[in-house]
């Protein structure tokens, strides 16, 4: 076990990228040249039972200056997907990824407009093997127009957000990845220069019947407590809507962008009564048209000042179509159909993209016969917010035993998925824990071990009763030792000191890692034996000897 210091995690300098204009119909902000094509004509709105209809018209509307010069109204398709999260496979709840990927790249080829508003990689075996790889290859074949950055982006630090970002299509083309709001962090203050190798400002996308669209990618403000803060030491996200309103203006006024449209790995709250849906005093329009939103993976459609906002489920489950129609005088309307995992099928019909399907299956290759291999029989269904991190967190338990660590307890927090009954593969157990969370030793007081243990999940070991009052050795995931708030404070564990962290020659042991191996050498696998009521998984028996 290698000891390190607590407080090792200092904060460095990075922030995110700006993009060129291209040459080609599309451009991203300060940053290198992204390849695009011309986008034309529209597609008809595809059958939902969940639409909507609005305009974003208005009387202080009426007397904009407008840059519209139509004779007739025009209209352009925008499909969106939020928090995909790595699903590869087709399941009875999502249609998996060559299926999607078909689908939206048949819109592009319409004349569409591609959103993703983040969490595209974080989530199963297949995507997580390669790093996000295989989702951006399919990104760049089917011609997303916009990425933006979220959260669990950041899972594995910037080199694989700067790796993905890199990566060309077979034809040369680069989905713009944007993230406005990401900041260098000296250790003191916001800094004043973004950075420019992990995502880009905006996009701009020109579409072939006179339209031209500006896209703003940001990310929620107090979405870096959402990320193990060692990833983020260096960065920081600042106030997403300030600068919204002056990238809209420089959209609007010098760009001559007929539309901006948001990308905000948010949900709709942190969006609305924010003042992106008023009049620009310098621009005379809508800051934005259009808000696309994610995060909380629920199904979002709002309205505000006619200006529409829209968040899907996540892993493709279903998507968003929004069609935008532009009046002569400048007047915006938007409908907005949903897009169910049974309409892409019916589109498809199994009759999958060449290109989508040769980049996933390439990686296929690489990663089937490791999810396949059936690491034991579980005789019950284990829940992920019950059995399955009771589980984990007594196989990390047993592993500290075997190294001869004296550790009272050990503590994790939820599971991702449930695990299922009978044979249990390795693909599952990825499923239901996809982070590559390390294990560290922390020696903690009694007052922060009891609020920890009440909302996460812990097997202990000390038979004698916990008081707050004392300090206690725990084996704990590095995402809940090292938790910051958004002012850069440890919370979860401000009295901890760190004694270590869990190896494997000479590597970090990783909690996923640590459950696989448990179950190989024949752990339980029932269910009943991790009931979160037992005593030695209850916070309620916490302060009673066992």
């Amino acid at each position: 076990m290698k000891k390190l210091p607590f407080f090792l995690l200092l904060p460095l300098l990075v922030g995110c990228s700006f993009s060129l204009p291209s040459p080609s119909s599309s451009e991203t902000s300060k940053g290198e040249e992204l390849s695009s094509e011309p986008i034309g004509g529209t597609s008809e709105p595809s059958s939902s039972s969940d639409s909507w209809q609005g305009s974003a018209s208005s009387e202080e509307e009426s007397s904009q200056e407008t840059s519209f010069f139509f004779a007739e109204e025009r209209t352009l398709d925008f499909y969106s997907i939020n928090d995909y999260h790595g699903q590869i496979e087709a399941t009875s709840s999502f249609p998996g990824i060559k299926t999607l990927g078909t689908y939206f790249k048949s819109k592009k080829q319409d004349g569409a407009i591609l959103i993703n508003s983040g969490d595209m990689f974080q989530g199963s075996l297949e995507s997580n093997y390669n790093r996000g790889n295989l989702l951006t290859d399919v990104m760049n074949e089917a011609h997303f127009d916009a990425f933006s950055l979220g959260n669990h982006e950041f899972d594995w630090g910037k080199e694989a957000i700067r790796n993905n970002k890199k990566r060309k299509g077979k034809d040369g083309y680069q989905t713009p990845f944007l993230c406005a709001n990401l900041y260098d962090f000296d250790g003191s203050q916001e800094g004043s220069i973004q950075q420019s190798d992990l995502g880009g400002e905006t996009s701009i996308v020109y579409a072939d019947n006179g339209l031209k669209v500006g896209i703003i990618g940001a990310i929620g403000r107090n979405q870096i407590t959402s990320i193990t803060s060692q990833y983020v030491a260096d960065l920081t996200f600042k106030d997403p809507m300030p600068i919204v309103k002056t990238l809209s203006d420089r959209l609007k006024k010098e760009e001559g962008c007929d539309l901006v449209v948001l990308s905000f790995h948010a949900p709709q709250v942190s969006a609305m009564s924010q003042g992106i849906t008023s009049i620009s005093p310098i621009s005379k329009k809508r800051y934005v048209d259009l808000v696309f939103c994610a995060h909380t993976h629920k199904k979002e459609k709002g309205v505000e000042n006619g200006v529409l906002f829209t968040q899907n489920d996540d892993k493709g489950e279903n998507a968003s179509h929004v069609r935008i129609t532009v009046k002569p005088n400048g007047e915006v309307t938007s409908s907005l159909s949903t897009i169910r995992k049974a309409d892409m099928e019916a589109e498809v019909k199994g009759n999958y993209d060449r290109g989508i399907e040769e980049i996933v299956d390439s990686y296929a290759e690489a990663t089937d016969p490791i999810g396949k291999e059936v690491l034991g029989d579980s005789l019950g269904y284990f829940g992920s917010r019950s059995e399955a991190p009771v589980l984990m967190a007594e196989a990390i338990l047993q592993e500290t035993q075997e190294e001869g660590l004296s550790v009272d307890l050990a503590l994790v927090n939820q599971a991702r998925a449930d695990l299922p009954s009978g044979e249990l593969s390795y693909s599952a157990l990825f499923e239901a824990f996809p982070f590559d969370n390390e294990v560290y030793v922390l020696e903690v007081s009694g007052t922060d071990l009891f609020a920890e243990a009440e909302y996460n999940y812990f097997a202990r070991s000390r038979k004698e009763a916990f008081s707050k009052k004392g300090r206690y050795k725990i084996a704990v995931l590095d995402y809940l030792a090292f938790h910051q708030n958004s002012q850069r404070v440890y919370d979860y564990f401000p009295s901890g000191s760190s004694l270590g962290k869990l190896e494997k020659e000479g590597s970090p042991y990783r909690y996923r890692e640590i459950l696989a191996d448990a179950i190989r050498n024949g752990i339980s696998l029932d269910p009943e034996g991790y009931s979160t009521s037992s005593p030695r998984y209850s916070a309620s028996y916490l302060e009673s000897s066992l």
